[in-house]
């Protein structure tokens, strides 16, 4: 079983500013800190013509105690303002998978939308769905919290 999700968010900027701002490792950085993130990296990295941000979190494990390491990979295409998302736990790659997109749409000079999708999908037998479905609404209960955050970061530039 797959949950999907999607989010939209409406922000009083320019596409290219929202679109530049979630680009800056520094943002995710403190993006991250702001939602309740401690241990967290993020750095870019070209590969061509393409922009790859990597953020590293480390947070206490669900389950049996210890750390879980998590790696969000973003890959950029400024053309489209858009970019493809790719989340790894560590340990549980053959069991976790989680991607999607991120894309940012121009809803005149000054406004523009958000608009963030993907998949959660957990091979866990019995409890798998239910912790997707856990998962997704994580995600969606944040949206509003990390829209907040980002108008205010959007504020500052």
């Amino acid at each position: 079983m797959t949950a999907r999700f999607e989010t939209r968010s409406t922000y009083d900027a320019p596409a290219q500013r929202l679109f530049e701002l979630l680009a800056d490792p520094d943002f995710h950085l403190r993006k991250s800190r702001h939602m309740g993130q401690d241990k967290i990296e993020a750095r870019t990295e070209q590969r061509g013509d393409t922009l790859v941000l990597i953020v590293d979190l480390w947070e206490p494990a669900h389950f049996g105690g210890g750390e879980t390491h998590r790696t969000m990979t973003f890959e950029f295409d400024p053309a489209r303002l858009s970019a493809r998302w790719r989340q790894t736990i560590h340990g549980q790659e053959k069991r976790a998978r989680a991607e999607g997109y991120t894309r940012v749409e121009a809803r005149g000079e000054q406004r523009c939308e958000l608009i963030t999708g993907g998949e959660i999908e957990l091979k866990i037998p019995v409890v798998g769905k239910r912790i997707e479905a856990k998962i997704k609404a994580g995600l969606e209960r944040n949206a509003d919290k990390e829209a907040a955050f980002t108008r205010a970061e959007l504020a500052k530039r």
